[in-house]
């Protein structure tokens, strides 16, 4: 059971546990996309079962986002604003196509 019960508050810890480390944003990028090649693997793989693989699925998206709390506070990017934004860019998109403007 986790000890918190909203996702920022999970993302700073992680963020703060990361702080000690002494990986540059190289490495970082690295990590991420040499995770998001895992990912990429299980998705294509036929020779597991569909419970399997998205209980190795869950854990590899843990991963990516363990390293991208390094890349955040490393960046002292705000996470809430990124997304955000991008989602209001693509709420845009979306309503622009939808209604042919």
């Amino acid at each position: 059971m986790s000890k918190f019960e909203h996702f920022e508050n999970l993302w700073e810890y992680c963020e703060n546990f990361n702080k000690e480390e002494n990986n540059d944003n190289l490495n970082i990028i690295k990590e991420i996309s040499l995770k998001l090649s895992l990912y990429e693997s299980l998705e294509k793989n036929e020779n597991i079962s569909a419970n399997e693989k998205s209980t190795f699925k869950s854990k590899v998206l843990g991963e990516i986002l363990w390293s991208i709390t390094k890349l955040s506070y490393k960046e002292n990017i705000n996470v809430f604003t990124s997304l955000n934004n991008i989602l209001n860019d693509n709420l845009i998109d979306h309503f622009s196509k939808k209604h042919n403007i």
